[in-house]
Parts: structure tokens; sequence; C-alpha cells
């Protein structure tokens, strides 16, 4: 080897490092253009769908003005030309781009070759059908001479003008008349130099709807006409939007010629561009946009204002930042090879580096933790905000279905019906709820709310939900319930509907033959958890167990089957049910666990706290009859409904007003003071979201109307508790109602702040009812049926088959009214040990 070559070998490796690094300075340089790009095009396709629904909203306010006008003539059967103007005058003071509007009445060429007049005496007199002079001129066709005018200058008389006999305007006109809907016709030069176009909208005689083309022509009153001046209407239109950040030009694809472009707008007057389609449009930007004018549609261009200055510039920047970069390591790398001394420095300089670097990202980490749990507190603040547009639908359906109960021509086909309807309502409305709370969950914000319920209409309420899909799988749902469980708990009902809705939904999707049984104890029992450590400690622990015979879970799923978003089998649900229970389980100060064999089936057992409640506490109980009108001697009640959508209104109305309340409803607080002035409410009915005066502040100045005999005010909101907190006492009301909610809550309102009775449907079968109550189902109350019928009722009972006991109980005929109700009664409480009591003698015998 040479003198010369030993020589240039150390300098090889700085060449490729330099290499390498111009190629990443290139790379990096062309990422940091991509990325600055891109950012621009979202920014303009952002700017220019806004842009492109302004002006479509716009043109379309100004299109329903001809609609408006043309329902208005079909609505009457005679329009005097006092009539039109009176109707019309407004829409051409109010729109600044309306030239005139004229009305156009169709008169055949028959009608013209005859004697007898077309038009008629009470018309017009000396009527003169009169044509411009145009080479487009068409002769020999119907005449659509102009009747009635109202035009913006009123020095421009077109009255007797025949709007068809120009061949471009008679091409819109007959597509009017053909189709039977609104047209628009090409690009018109206006008398004031501007462009222009014509709407057509066809007018046919009262409630008459043309049914093919024949009828459309021939039953063809006339034409409202209007005539559009476009650069007033955009002027306008861009004159009350804020910010005009983008150029544009709008063109009518289908005239010919130059005739198409008919508006264009600079944001920067100074800029003389080009109306045609620039290079950045056809490689890098969506600039064509489509606005649609009746059954017109015009191009909309957008032309984009790129700034490729600052892109070069960041991109060069980082060319130059990286190459940089390059050249000191190229540095390094030749002192490394010139000095071992210098690198043992280095390396303890890299180290220091090293630790303010895992400083630096350990306090990223915390930061991102604390950013993590702010994003999620504001999820949920935005489920809370959703929550009034969510509930206020949803409490219009569960209300009206509420409505249709209490028809009493319903067959019983039908009220089954709409009890499944009713179930899935509710469970769609507690369902919404968990939603909520599952956000809250996350936050850990979210506590029991303890209310004393009936169990085992719960349960029973759980079973009913399910029992068409269990039919529609042949699957049978047992329940067995300990005779030491109680019948009414108090613990937080939503939350146990939601843990048994999750599990019972889970073992009947996953069971495709067999069974699914239930059952409850008080106590330990054998298949009590084995884990019991929880540091609340009610004065009670109820145990369920949910068993299947299904497809079973692996064991090596078992360990990860609570964990979000782990499925066992593919395209089976979202994988939230299970890790949801477990919070919700461990939140009532229980445990889950799961137990379960590939292709056996799955066993879920769970516990919870409760208390008993006082006896006070358990609920009386109420009425199964509808509320059919107010009691006798009742005194007259007037109650006010305030809501701004009218569904919410009718909804309270159709349910009081039948009952016997004298109701009137306002669209505002505004509205609600005012009728509290001169009409004095029993109650109100607030709603606390309307436009113009909102609820709380209509609250305040009712109250501050009178200090005697003031309304009672109940609010109905959307609003969370943790929002209303935030209200001054003086305007929440005097009692709320939530959305969604149920119809017989509005009626024990009513009794709670009223003193309301009501007079239920059906009260002497009641009577009745009461009366046998005092009768006690015995041994012999089952031998009116036969032996056969009793051994099946011992079978079904032995089995918990409820569903098989209730077609047992179908068999027996009506006029056992008491041992039907008394046998239902039975089943619904899941008291199958009482009916194994009642039917084993008699088999015996």
């Amino acid at each position: 080897m040479t003198e010369s070559s030993s020589h240039q070998m150390p300098y090889f490796p700085l060449r490729i490092s330099l290499l390498i690094g111009g190629g990443l300075s290139a790379i990096a340089a062309l990422m940091v253009g991509y990325i600055e790009l891109s950012i621009q095009q979202t920014k303009f396709q952002t700017q220019a769908l806004q842009l492109r629904q302004y002006l479509q909203y716009h043109l379309n306010d100004y299109t329903e003005v001809t609609r408006t006008v043309g329902h208005f003539y079909e609505a009457s059967d005679e329009v005097t030309q006092k009539d039109f103007e009176r109707f019309s005058r407004p829409f051409l003071e109010n729109y600044p781009g309306i030239m005139g509007m004229t009305w156009a009445k169709r008169i055949s060429i028959e009608a013209l070759n005859t004697k007898k007049k077309p038009l008629k005496d009470n018309d017009f007199s000396n009527f003169n059908i009169a044509t411009k002079n145009d080479q487009n001129t068409v002769e020999k066709l119907d005449k659509f001479p102009i009747i009635y005018e109202e035009l913006k200058q009123n020095n421009q008389q077109i009255m007797g003008l025949d709007l068809g006999a120009n061949l471009l305007s008679r091409v819109a006109l007959e597509k009017a008349r053909d189709s039977g809907k609104i047209t628009t016709s090409g690009p018109i030069e206006l008398t004031n130099g501007d462009r222009g176009f014509a709407i057509y909208y066809p007018t046919y005689s009262p409630g008459f709807f043309p049914k093919n083309l024949s009828e459309s022509r021939q039953e063809l009153r006339g034409i409202i006409y209007t005539l559009y001046d476009i650069k007033q209407i955009f002027n306008n239109t861009l004159n009350k939007l804020e910010k005009k950040e983008l150029s544009f030009y709008i063109i009518d694809l289908q005239a010919k010629d130059n005739q198409g472009i008919l508006f264009s707008f600079d944001k920067k007057p100074e800029i003389n561009q080009s109306l045609e389609l620039p290079l950045s449009c056809r490689i890098l930007f969506e600039c064509k946009k489509i606005l649609t004018v009746a059954d017109r549609q015009w191009s909309l261009v957008i032309l984009p204002d790129i700034k490729l200055l600052p892109i070069i510039a960041k991109a060069l920047a980082t060319f130059i930042l990286v190459l940089s970069l390059t050249g000191i390591l190229i540095v390094y790398f030749w002192k490394i090879i010139d000095n071992k001394n210098k690198i043992e420095q280095l390396i303890k300089q890299r180290n220091a580096e090293l630790v303010k670097t895992k400083e630096y990202l350990e306090k990223l980490i915390e930061e991102s933790n604390i950013q993590l749990q702010e994003a999620k507190q504001k999820k949920t603040e935005l489920l809370g905000q959703m929550s009034h547009e969510l509930r206020n639908p949803l409490n219009i359906l569960l209300g009206f279905l509420e409505v249709f109960k209490r028809e009493q021509t319903l067959t019983p086909e039908q009220q089954d019906n709409l009890a499944i309807m009713c179930r899935s309502g509710e469970y769609l409305r507690s369902l919404f709820n968990n939603i909520l709370e599952l956000s809250k969950l996350e936050i850990g914000n979210i506590s029991l709310k303890a209310t004393t319920f009936n169990l085992r209409d719960l349960i029973n309420w759980v079973i009913e939900m399910f029992r068409l899909k269990a039919t529609g799988k042949n699957l049978q749902i047992m329940i067995y319930i300990d005779p030491d469980v109680p019948q009414y708990i108090k613990t937080d009902d939503n939350k146990l509907r939601q843990i048994l809705i999750n599990l019972l939904d889970n073992a009947i999707k996953f069971t495709d033959q067999g069974s699914v049984t239930i059952r409850l104890a008080s106590d330990n029992q054998d298949w009590n958890l084995e884990d019991n450590t929880n540091d609340w400690q009610p004065q009670q622990i109820l145990f369920f167990a949910i068993e299947d015979t299904g497809r079973g879970i692996a064991l090596e799923n078992q360990v990860k089957i609570f964990e979000p978003f782990v499925r066992e089998h593919e395209r089976d649900g979202a994988g939230l049910g299970l890790a949801i229970t477990e919070k919700l389980v461990n939140l009532m100060g229980g445990n889950i666990q799961v137990k379960s064999q590939l292709n056996k089936g799955t066993l879920i057992h769970f516990n919870i706290g409760f208390n008993l409640p006082e006896e006070s506490e358990i609920p009386t109980r109420q009425s199964r009859y509808n509320v059919i009108g107010l009691a006798p001697n009742q005194p007259e009640y007037r109650l006010l409904v305030v809501d701004d959508q009218r569904e919410n209104r009718q909804l309270l109305i159709k349910l009081l007003r039948p009952i016997g309340f004298q109701i009137k409803e306002g669209e505002n607080g505004q509205e609600a003071v005012e009728i509290c002035k001169n009409w004095q409410p029993n109650l109100i009915f607030m709603d606390t979201r309307m436009p113009i005066m909102d609820g709380y502040e209509a609250i305040e100045k009712i109250k501050a109307l009178t200090q005697i005999n003031q309304p009672v005010i109940i609010t109905i909101t959307s609003e969370s508790r943790e929002a209303q907190k935030n209200k001054r006492s003086a305007t929440i009301g005097d009692d709320i109602l939530r959305k969604p909610f149920e119809i017989q809550r509005v009626l024990d309102k009513l009794v709670t702040h009223l003193g309301v009775s009501y007079r239920y449907e059906s009260q002497a079968i009641e009577a009745v009812e009461q009366d046998q109550e005092s009768v006690v189902l015995n041994r012999e109350s089952l031998e009116v049926m036969s032996s056969d019928w009793i051994v099946q009722v011992q079978g079904a009972a032995n089995a918990g088959d409820g569903q098989r006991l209730y077609q047992l109980i179908e068999e027996i005929p009506e006029q056992h009214y008491f041992l039907i109700q008394s046998m239902i009664e039975l089943v619904n409480n899941f008291d199958y040990r009482q009916i194994r009591k009642l039917s084993q003698p008699n088999i015996n015998d």
C-alpha cells in the first residue's frame, strides 16, 4: 500500500457520513415541506367546506321564497292583485337580491284560437298578451301572460308579457310544467347590467297533485316567476360573513361560452386573479364544489391562497439544520479517531445528558398522565352537555309510549307488543344513564344512589326483557330464589339492573341450546365467593349465580375476561360488558368470579351489599289501572306547560288534558311570564333551555310578580345534578323532573304539590280483587283442573320453568279468576316452593 492511499483511507468514512447526512437532510426537508403543505390543505378544505355550506344555506333561503309564494297561491281558489302584492312585498323588502315576483296564467293555444275570452272578466279587462321582440320568440304554443306583478322598481311594467315567448325562458318553464316541480333558468342579463336567473314554480288547483305528464300540462293553472340578481344575492350574503378568507367564483356549467360565469369574489381586491383553474387546484387542492339552486347546479370554484415561501423557508431551514448536525457528527467522529482521551470525556458528557433526558422523559410522562385525566374529565363534561340532545327525544319516545298504553282500544297482541317496546325503551334509558356513569367510573366520579325497591320485580323485569330472545333460541330461563331472600332491599337498583342485564345478555348470546339459570341467596352457601374482602361492610350480603350451558370460556382467557375490549369470540360485542360489570360490582361492595369449561357452560357468581329498609321506606301498593280522570269534587286545576319544542309540550298536554286539567302552553320563558300576568296557573312545567328567555330567568320573573298564591314550578331539565348546583336557589323552582322521565312521575308530582285525587279505570274490578285478597289459595283450589295438569305444574315448579308455568296458567278457565291471578302472582314472585306445596298433595292422590 502506498503512502498516498494510506493517507486517503481515514477520509473515506467521512465521505460516506457526509453523503448519508446530505440524504437525511434532504429527506427531513421534504418531510417538513410535506407536513406544512398538508396543514395548508386541511385548512383550505375546512374553510372551503364552510364557505360552500354558508352559500348553499342562503341560496336555499332565497329559493324557498318562490316556493312559499307558490304554496300561498295554491292554497287559495282566487288570489287578487292586492293579495299577491300584500304577500309578495315583504319578500322584496327583506331579500335584496329579488328583483321581482310575478304570476303568469297558462292560456292554452286552443283557448286563444276560439272566440271565448282566454281571461275571465274578473281577471282583467282590455288585457293584451304581449311578447318582446326577440329572435328566440316561440309561436303557436300555450301562452303564459303575466297577470300579477310585484317589482322592486315600480316603473317597470311587464303586465301581460308572455313568459313563454322567449325560447331560453321557455325551456325552464316547460320543465317546471312537465315535472310539476320548481326549476331554475340559465344566466339572464338584467337591465342594470348584472347577471341574474329566474325560478319557476308551477301552480295547480288547491289539493291537486298531478300523477302523469298529461295531467301536469292540462291542469296547470300558471307559473310563479321570480327574478333574482346574482350579484346582489351574494354581496348581501357575503356582507353577513365575518371572515372572508377565500377568493372564489361561481359558474354555470350548463350555460354556453362565458355566459356561465355568474359571480366572482376576491378577498384582496387589488390582486386581479384569473378565473382559470390554477395549477394548484389540479394537483394539490380540491377546489370545485357544487351549489344547488332548485333543479340546477352551479360550480363553486374556490381559489387557494397558498403561501409557498414559508414552506420553502422551513424546508430549507430543516435541511441546513440537519446538515449542520451531520457535519457536527462528522467532526466528532474525526476527533474520536485522533484522540482516545476525548472519547472518555465525551462518554461522560453523554451519560450526563442521558440522566437529564431520563428526568425530562419522566416529567413528560407525568404531564401526559395529568393531561390524560383532564381529557377524561372533558369527555365526561362533553357527555353531560350532549345529554340534553339525547334525553329530549328519548323522553318524547317513552312518554308517548306511556300515552299509548292508556288507550282502551288496543288488542291484547298490541298491548303485548307495546309492553315489549316499553321495556326496551326503559332499557335504552337505563343504558344511556349507564354510559354517562361509565365515563364517571373512569375518573372515579360516581357513587351509589340507594333506593328501596322490590327485588323480585326487578329480576322479573330483567327476565321479561330477554324472554323473547331466549324463546327465539329455544332456551329456558330458570330462576331459584332462596326463601330467606327479602322481597324489599335497599341499594342502587339501576346498577344492579345493569349488572344483571350484562350477565344475562352474555349468557343468552353464547348459549345455543339448553338453559340459563339464575340463583339468589342471602347467606354463604356452597357457591360463595372465595375472596370477599372489601372496605365497605353493609349489614346484609346478597349472592347471585348465573349459569348457562353455552360455549364456555377458554382457561387462558378466564383471567383477563374482565379487562376492557377482551372478547372470547370474534364479532361478539365490543368487550366492555364484563369490564363495566366488574366495576359496578366492586362499587356495590362485592366481588365477581367466573368458572367455565369449553363446550360445557359458564358459571358467574357475584355478591353485593345491601341494607334492609325501614317499614316506612317500603313503597305502598299502587293501583295497577290507568288514570282516566279527576276524582269527584276536585277544584279547577290550571296547568301551564312551557317548552320550546312542540313535541315536548304535546306529550304533557295529551297526557293531562284528557284527565280534566285546564292547560295553556308557551314556547319560551317570555311567553310564560306574559301568561302568568293574565292567567294564574296553579302549577307550571318549565323547561330550562329555551330561546329568547330561558327557564331560570322566567322562574325568577314569575316569582317576582306576586308574593301571594305563587304557582308551583317544576323544572324539566336534562342537566346533571352537578350543573344545577351552580344555579341560584331562587331560579331552580319547587321540584325537578329530569329527562327522560316516566309519565307516572308527572302524575305523582301533581298529587304531591296540588293534592290531586284521580279516578282510575275499572275501579270496581280493583275492589273485587281487594276483596279476594282475603281468600287464601289452598290445595283444594287446584282441584278444578285435571290431575295431569297438576302433574305438569309440579314438574315445571321443580324445574323453575316460569315460562311453562305461564303457559299452564293460560289453560285455566276464565271463570276461575282468583286462581289465575293467585298463580300469576306466585310465578311473578318466583315462589316455586309454594307452588310445589300446593300441587304435591294432589299428585299423591
